[in-house]
């Protein structure tokens, strides 16, 4: 037995057995489905460190929540070293104003995910992987087999690649966001989104720090809202618990008329009662022209908020040196193109009735307070996203729905929608943690470029997310303000993955390409918790931890407005070798000749303490930022860690078990009223004395700022400064060869790739409990399936001129004609023939990077056909993958 599995890391044969039946005997069985049972043990307003008859009850956080936003509370029952069973929050009693943060399925289903047959449990090499660059075999990556190695020797492997990368390559032929790296010249780095489309840098130029609503909490003031507008959004399959939950009752409580604009009649519209209106991917734009024609030729715009508030609609509001004929309201009359924006204009594209339209267009002008909820992101992830977006912000601003009660013009920053404050009054400690800036791109964030916003600095050196497979393969890449520069990339260090996921393959687009580049690679090495598509082509693999086995662990939530904090304490110990990202740096930094304490100076148990005892919140009482949580000497001593004695208003025990603070609210609290100082509110009533951050200090449906910026980035060379239909690649009217006589072409339907319920992007996709409760058909109407001679449960072949999947089939009028649905988040798994079995939606999709890097991922175009193969099986009865077999 190798030195490195002996000590805590290893599974006694007793704890081995107690794992089994922690699965209903079903550790090995991956087709195997158990139910979670709730919890009966517990009772209501108590949980935590709470002792059950068998076992205890500790925090166990569901850690996909940057995924979904719904911000849950679940607890896990351990017994002897091993979580036997899951409840959700129950910790205070349940009301409507502060509903309870229960779990939904995903966050209860971890424990397959900790306990499955596919987890990770040695280091491992890939068979016919030989270091030194020349006979890598990188033809076999994704399809060799795999042998156990040793801690030391992966570590040893992968150190001296990196050694002789560099030495023969230089720092840019590795990309990496590995902090080790940092400390040895660096490495290349990504920027753009994988999820967000151009919406975080766009909105940031054309609407500024503008608040998302009058700066009271969005759920407290529900009752004002009059008309409820979910423009692409299914929260009950994303945010199935609290989010939704609140969209529930809002509905109840204000009697609210809602509509949902999405080309599906998804389960939120039913659950709600909601009008569908249906609209095709990526013509969200031309059905907000049609919605502003209707608008502007009956005079139901507020006209003084616009003429007040923003720059850029009609020709009197047109910033300095802007050319005049560029102003919305001209564009949509067609003053100068010749082409009125009439709703019938504007349905012989989006699919959208016209009587529909004005419908639409009419009771979002008239119905005060309207909430429009665009924080979707479905609309930004297309080909014309960016104008799409700038459109629904526009036709907003419109309605004059921004700085009053009840009334939000949403976008990104309140991606929780209806869920939470509209400004945070709770905050976690900073991690001491040192973070040394990566000297080839000093301007990354820990999540890669997201943050990235300046294309004018041509010291960095950062790849855009779509084009990476196309730099490794034409050995180039698109510079911002400087075009195609030679970049050599001959390695890919992917071992810091924050629980998150971060499954570059799979969630790019391109999938197809992302293979073909990473066999050209001459070392990938990856840290992960089972096979995924990003290990499954790695050459290195470190068996990682879940985060119920770190030594603690802090969830705030991305930035978003909250009113929550969650941490945890240590669960269980971590199985077989099973490291921590930490771990693998400190280990690694000594095998480069860096001191780990220059990496990772603190332990990780120092570094959970600081961020509990740094968490904040603002005071009733004082009206300034204190601490939350209590520390005593005690505390300090009996933790081991070092730190000083505070006051809060919680325990330091009480809320570990607890699993961290919620902030109750209740309508006109101190809180409603402190928010109101920096408000949108504020912003309507004075424009002139609350300037907005953007170039105008107004709202900008003329945004100069966006033509510059944009276009720096190189990769699109006619950015629009105002809203406009745009005909892009994959759109409905590339759909036809002949588009006046509505002639079909070779790809004839569009797919959306919405998220499922099934998992959080890649994430938990391996667990056949939840491959069970949701299949991820592909999901097409009765008219395309009849024209087809295709029926439900029929396995399909998709095509797109990237790359061809199969699925099998859902038939439902709750799609579009001429639309269907390929779930996001399907591992991909390639047969001989190419064929994707795993139903990947990016392998359908191409590479083709837009505005900052952002990617189109609900613009491409598809044929389908009856499969005369082998049907496909139901995903939850295939085999695991188990990379090592029994005893190796």
């Amino acid at each position: 037995m190798d030195k490195t599995t002996q000590g805590k890391g290893l599974l006694s044969r007793r704890s081995f057995l107690t794992w089994s039946a922690a699965l209903g005997g079903a550790t090995a069985l991956a087709g195997s489905f158990v139910a979670c049972a709730p919890s009966k043990e517990a009772p209501v307003g108590q949980g935590g460190g709470l002792k059950a008859e068998e076992g205890e009850w500790k925090p166990a956080l569901c850690r996909n929540m940057s995924g979904c936003g719904s911000d849950c509370a679940n607890f896990a029952l351990v017994k002897d070293g091993v979580v036997v069973r899951m409840k959700t929050d129950d910790r205070y009693e349940d009301s409507r104003d502060n509903p309870q943060r229960r779990g939904c399925h995903r966050g209860l289903a971890h424990r397959q995910r900790v306990y499955g047959a596919e987890r990770l449990k040695y280091p491992m090499k890939r068979k016919n992987w030989n270091p030194g660059g020349v006979n890598h075999n990188g033809h076999l990556r994704g399809r060799d087999e795999w042998e156990r190695i040793s801690w030391d020797e992966a570590l040893e492997l992968t150190a001296s690649e990196l050694k002789r990368i560099v030495g023969a390559y230089g720092n840019k032929a590795i990309y990496s966001q590995c902090q080790v790296l940092n400390h040895v010249g660096g490495a290349v780095d990504l920027f753009g989104t994988t999820s967000t489309g151009d919406s975080i840098l766009a909105e940031k130029l054309f609407r500024g720090d503008l608040p998302q609503s009058p700066g009271i909490d969005r759920f407290l003031t529900r009752k004002n809202a009059k008309l409820i507008v979910l423009w692409g959004k299914n929260t009950a399959f994303t945010s199935a618990t609290t989010a939704f939950y609140r969209h529930q009752l809002i509905r109840q409580d204000s009697g609210a008329k809602i509509y949902s604009v999405a080309p599906d009649y998804n389960n939120s519209a039913v659950a709600l009662g909601a009008i569908w209106v249906p609209v095709r991917p990526g013509t969200d734009s031309a059905l907000l022209l049609g919605m502003a024609y209707h608008m502007i030729e009956n005079n139901l715009q507020d006209q003084d908020f616009l003429d007040r508030c923003c720059v850029g609609f009609d020709a009197d509001h047109m910033p300095e040196g802007a050319p005049v004929e560029e102003n919305f309201k001209d564009y949509v009359l067609g003053t100068y193109d010749g082409t009125p924006k009439t709703p019938e204009w504007a349905s012989e594209i989006c699919g959208t009735d016209p009587k529909q339209i004005r419908e639409l267009a009419t009771d979002m002008a008239t119905i005060k307070p309207c909430l429009f909820d665009i924080s979707s992101q479905a609309m930004w992830r297309t080909s014309n996203g960016r104008g799409s977006g700038h459109a629904a912000h526009t036709i907003g601003w419109m309605t004059g729905n921004v700085g009053i009660e009840g009334g939000c013009v949403g976008g990104l920053a309140g991606y929780r929608s209806l869920g939470e404050d509209a400004a945070s009054w709770i905050y976690p400690g900073q991690s001491p943690d040192p973070r040394i800036s990566n000297p080839v791109f000093p301007k990354s964030a820990v999540w890669g470029g997201y943050g990235y916003d300046d294309p004018f600095d041509t010291t960095i050196t950062a790849i855009a997310y779509s084009e990476t497979a196309d730099a490794i393969l034409n050995k180039e890449f698109t510079a911002p303000s400087r075009g195609k520069v030679p970049i050599d990339l001959r390695c890919i260090v992917n071992i810091v993955n924050f629980g998150l996921g971060n499954n570059f393959i799979n969630s790019t687009s391109g999938t197809v390409k992302s293979v073909e580049a990473y066999r050209t690679l001459e070392f990938v090495v990856c840290h992960d918790i089972s096979l995924s598509a990003k290990s499954k082509y790695a050459d290195i693999v470190f068996p990682d931890t879940f985060a119920w086995e770190e030594e603690g662990y802090v969830f705030p939530t991305l930035g978003a407005p909250t009113n929550v904090l969650y941490w945890m304490e240590k669960i269980i110990e971590p199985p077989f070798e099973c490291k921590t990202s930490r771990y693998l740096e400190r280990e690694l930094a000594r095998k480069l000749g860096v001191d780990p304490d220059d990496v990772h100076p603190f332990s990780d148990k120092q570094l959970f303490f600081d961020q509990v005892a740094g968490a904040i919140y603002l005071s009733p009482e004082k009206q300034q930022m204190v601490p939350l949580v209590t520390i005593t000497q005690e505390d300090i001593d009996s933790y081991g860690v070092k730190g000083t004695p505070q006051e809060g208003i919680i325990g330091f025990r009480e809320t570990l078990d607890q699993g961290g603070y919620v902030l109750h609210r209740e309508p006109g609290d101190f809180y409603e009223m402190a928010s109101q100082a920096n408000t949108s509110a504020a912003f309507r009533a004075d424009p002139e004395g609350n300037p907005l951050s953007t170039k105008s200090g107004k709202l900008e449906i003329y945004c100069s700022e966006l033509k510059r910026v944009f276009e720096a980035f190189m990769f699109e060379d006619d950015v629009q400064c105002s809203p406009r239909y745009r005909k892009t690649f994959d759109s409905y009217e590339d759909s036809f060869i002949d588009w006046e006589n509505k002639v079909k072409g070779p790809y004839p339907i569009q797919i959306v790739t919405p998220h499922s319920i099934r998992g959080t992007h890649t994430c938990l996709n391996d667990l056949p409990w939840l491959r069970r409760a949701h299949p991820r058909e592909f999901v097409m109407n009765p008219l395309d399936a009849q024209a087809r001679g295709l029926k439900t449960g029929d396995t399909v072949l998709i095509s797109s001129r990237f790359g061809k999947i199969l699925r099998n089939l859902a038939v439902t009028e709750s799609v579009m004609p001429g639309v269907a649905q390929v779930w996001h988040g399907s591992w991909d798994d390639f047969d001989e023939e190419g064929i994707d079995r795993g139903g990947c939606s990016n392998t359908l999709i191409g590479a083709r990077p837009m505005g900052y890097g952002s990617q189109a991922y609900n613009s491409t175009l598809v044929e389908v056909e009856k499969w005369n193969g082998e049907p496909l099986p139901a995903d939850y009865t295939w085999p695991a993958r188990i990379p090592l077999k029994e005893g190796e």
